[in-house]
């Protein structure tokens, strides 16, 4: 029968242990002659057990523990872990058993052996390794401890485990992909890999079809590498494929294009007439992706000009993503050159401004090509007629798109194209550039306006073009075109604003040197003919109550009083072109 001494010999000075309530910790002393034991807990330093109780309710560790290095030698585990990462997972499994899982490592390790910031990135490393290494096995289920083994298991066999333990579509593909990677040496497993995809896929809700497409593909593989005949039942690609442009251009948005190409092939030999017409309806939706692929299709089956045809009218009718047109612009279809024109431009324009309205940002990319990218813009405007250039500076003048910095870089490539469009550009410029003092009042009426613009006037045009869009040939229809029309006013409205908010600077009108006129002043003036006495509060840009005296500091009235003094005599011009001598008798401050 083992003693209290032999019990003992485990807890001495110096060794680790730990409690269920208080965790790890190491032994400070034992007095036999009190008959406690002192331990240092991590969460309770010094605290004092009774020899028989501490016996029975702490558990011993080695030197070597895991928890027992990070307690005493924690720039040793720190310089292993970022050298033989293994080693210190290995250590972990040891030390924490049925917890080794990759949470309950992470929970040891970080953040003080690795820090939280860079815990993902060596976890990656570290699994990296020991896939290398052969020795240590990671579940694909979160919940089960990782394992050490004896010796190393070969890929096949590794792909085996991974696909029996697969949980989820994910897993079940991921599982499926590695082993067709090592088919050779694992084909005598088809009929349970098979059994598993098909029993995967009966579980997968219908609403995931891109996932049960993406098995269906693996499934046909597989089939194939078996040498066995390809069924057309529920769990085919014949079955599941959507034959609606939504449905298909939703499902082919989602997968990659290794995954697009199998669905494109089947559902051209599904419908040997009707593909292009499907196909040529998923366009305007299209992703980047999708689009290279439905044109490569067209390509390939010796149909250009139906795509280019097909392209060309969506981009007149502006009918297109951010996405697609960013996949046209960057990589030029050699067969859709031509399309590389004024046109595009406007229609890059369009569906940014379109993309602004919404509720997430979905042009970066196109924006960013369209602003970097001088060959692309060069080749837009390439053996243009002046006209059409004339007319893509002004658009860009007044679109609402670009930041101002960036509207500038963009004006200024202009230039270096085409100088002629510089003085369109100055003329401009030389109107907006100069700041606005305005009020409070009339600077908050103004974003009033602009809010009014942009949250209801704007989104409900976009519904009535959305509608009217809907009833059918654009060029006879009446609504589309008054629609549209109203947008560009709308669009040219929400820019006016933008701009003049940027330029202007509010003020209260408090104390303003009242010694000269001045905005944010009154002043009293007298006719010299007639001895009529007239009163007049200048303010600011925006701000004009005539009938009240109430003028702005642009109005030709203003101008010809504004840093006089009180006694001077001044011509002043009235808004109607009319001219008077008066005299400035008495200004003081509006506040």
């Amino acid at each position: 029968m083992e003693t209290l001494s032999s019990r003992l010999e485990s807890l001495t000075a110096g060794k680790y242990c730990s409690h269920k309530s208080w965790g790890f910790g190491k032994v400070r002393e034992v007095d036999s002659d009190t008959n406690q034991m002192i331990i240092d807990f991590q969460t309770k330093k010094g605290h004092a057990m009774q020899l028989d109780y501490a016996v029975e309710s702490l558990n011993s560790h080695p030197d070597d523990h895991i928890l027992a290095l990070r307690l005493d030698k924690l720039s040793a585990l720190k310089a292993q872990a970022e050298t033989d990462p293994v080693a210190v997972v290995k250590n972990c499994i040891r030390s924490m058993g049925t917890l080794a899982t990759a949470e309950g490592i992470q929970g040891v390790l970080s953040p003080s052996v690795i820090s939280d910031a860079a815990w993902k990135k060596w976890w990656e490393s570290a699994k990296r390794a020991m896939k290398k290494d052969g020795l240590v096995i990671i579940s694909t289920k979160k919940a089960e401890p990782l394992r050490i083994i004896e010796v190393p298991v070969d890929e096949p066999a590794k792909a085996l485990l991974a696909f029996r333990d697969a949980v989820g579509s994910k897993a079940v593909l991921l599982a499926a992909s590695t082993f067709m990677k090592n088919w050779e040496e694992m084909k005598g497993e088809t009929e349970e890999i098979l059994l598993k995809l098909q029993e995967t896929m009966s579980k997968t809700p219908a609403s995931q079809l891109s996932t049960l497409l993406e098995m269906a593909i693996v499934r046909e593989q597989i089939l194939k590498l078996a040498g066995k005949a390809i069924d057309q039942g529920s769990h085919s690609l014949t079955s599941l494929i959507p034959r609606d442009a939504r449905g298909l251009g939703n499902v082919l948005d989602q997968l990659g294009i290794s995954k697009q190409e199998p669905i494109i092939a089947t559902l051209q030999r599904l419908l040997p007439e009707g593909w292009p017409r499907l196909l040529s309806q998923v366009l305007p939706k299209a992703n980047a992706r999708t689009a290279e692929a439905i044109a490569s299709t067209f390509v390939e089956a010796g149909r250009a000009e139906e795509v280019h045809n097909a392209i060309d009218r969506l981009i007149r009718e502006r009918n297109v993503t951010s996405d697609f047109l960013y996949w046209f612009g960057k990589n030029r279809p050699k067969d859709l050159e031509d399309l590389i024109n004024p046109m595009l431009f406007m229609a890059i324009l369009s569906v940014l401004e379109r993309d602004m309205m919404g509720e997430t940002k979905k042009g970066t990319k196109l924006y960013e090509l369209l602003l970097n990218d001088k060959t692309f813009v060069g080749g837009m405007l390439r053996n243009s007629p002046m006209e059409d250039v004339r007319d893509v500076t002004r658009a860009t003048m007044l679109s609402p798109v670009f930041k101002e910095l960036d509207k500038r870089s963009f004006l200024g490539t202009l230039v270096k194209m085409f100088p002629e469009v510089q003085s369109m550009i100055i003329g401009e410029k030389s109107t907006e550039e100069t700041s606005l003092v305005v009020s409070w009042e009339s600077l908050e009426r103004r974003k009033k306006e602009l809010e009014e613009v942009v949250v209801r006037k704007i989104p409900e045009n976009s519904k009535e073009i959305g509608i009217a869009r809907s009833y059918g040939d654009l060029r006879e229809n009446h609504e589309f075109k008054a629609a549209k029309e109203m947008q560009a006013v709308l669009m040219r409205r929400k820019s006016e604003l933008e701009s003049m908010l940027i330029r202007a600077r509010g003020t209260d009108f408090k104390g303003v040197d009242s010694s000269i006129v001045n905005i944010g002043t009154k002043v009293v003036l007298k006719d010299v003919d007639t001895g009529e006495v007239l009163n007049y509060t200048i303010l600011g840009a925006w701000d004009s109550e005539p009938t009240q005296g109430i003028v702005s500091y642009l109005t030709p009235l203003a101008k010809s009083i504004l840093n006089k003094k009180a006694g001077s005599k001044v011509e002043i011009s009235t808004d109607e072109g009319t001219k008077r001598f008066v005299t400035i008798e008495k200004i003081e401050s509006y506040k």
